[in-house]
């Protein structure tokens, strides 16, 4: 029980809660809600209740897919971090000189 005192999920679950409001109503809005916790929870239940499995060559591809997209995803934020602090110094440069 004492493991059980040193980690505590609730904490995780009301941040996450936190994250469906809007930042201007400070309230949940229903799509937000029907996105993020209902349809996944649905396709989960309906996913397990038909005993959907899949192939190993499925798996397969679907990891293979995946981690192209995440270097692909990487990739564009290196890019815009580098062209921004470019466009940020070119932007200095030119002011100092102007001034």
């Amino acid at each position: 029980m004492k493991m059980f005192n040193k980690i505590n999920i609730f904490k995780i679950i009301s941040n996450h809660f936190n994250t469906l409001q809007n930042d201007n109503t400070k309230k949940c809005e229903f799509d937000d809600i029907l996105t993020f916790l209902i349809l996944p929870l649905l396709v989960s239940v309906g996913l397990y209740w038909f005993d959907f499995e899949l192939k190993e060559n499925a798996i397969n591809i679907i990891i293979t897919t995946l981690s192209i997209f995440v270097g692909l995803l990487f990739n564009i934020i290196v890019i815009h971090s580098l062209f921004s602090s470019k466009l940020y110094l070119f932007n200095y440069i030119i002011i100092l000189y102007l001034l």
